[in-house]
């Protein structure tokens, strides 16, 4: 970029003798001196907008990847809550002949033969379910003590069928007429339950 200036001619001689040509000279020197104090500047500013425009393209490729991450995220969610409510489902069928009973008194060193006998006493006076249906797999204490804190733990019965299950756990309502309130509930998680 050349500078051009018109010199009025009153001062084509300066009064130190200089001509007009020294001050064209000195001119096109301080013209040179700035057009090289210029070019590093635009050289830095063409760096600088290289190196913008390829971050602009890396903030661009870094925010597909958010996004993509962000779906996976939003995928990986909702797999995670589908499996769990398909394992609440299975686990509430693997239990689905199971009953909970607090409130049967405790003996020491009793055997689940003994508790077996204690169970179909229990059901066979104080509930008006056909016995013929009731047919117990298992039954045993649970290690954790009830609640209540009344010294006896709860006890698991597990019925062959679903059916068995049911007639006692419909006529559970005459044991709570009993004098040591017995209770019968299903071994269902809290998420089944609630």
């Amino acid at each position: 970029m050349k500078w051009r200036c018109r010199i009025s001619p009153n001062l084509a001689k300066a009064p130190n003798g200089e001509t007009i040509a020294k001050v064209k000279s000195e001119i096109a020197n301080i013209d040179q001196t700035f057009t090289d104090l210029l070019k590093p500047m635009k050289e830095e500013n063409t760096s600088l907008r290289r190196d913008v425009t390829a971050m602009s393209k890396g903030v661009d490729i870094l925010r597909q990847k958010v996004i993509l991450q962000r779906g996976m995220i939003d995928y990986l969610c909702n797999s995670v809550k589908s499996n769990r409510n398909r394992q609440i489902r299975m686990d509430s069928c693997s239990v689905r002949e199971n009953i909970i009973i607090s409130g049967i008194v405790e003996s020491s060193n009793e055997t689940e033969v003994e508790l077996y006998d204690i169970l179909m006493e229990l059901f066979s006076t104080y509930t008006s379910a056909d016995m013929s249906n009731v047919i117990i797999v298992k039954c045993h204490r649970l290690r954790k003590l009830a609640s209540n804190h009344d010294g006896n733990r709860n006890v698991i019965v597990i019925f062959s069928t679903h059916r068995g299950k049911m007639a006692i756990r419909e006529s559970a309502r005459n044991l709570k007429n009993r004098p040591d309130r017995i209770y019968i509930n299903d071994q269902f998680k809290k998420e089944i339950n609630n």
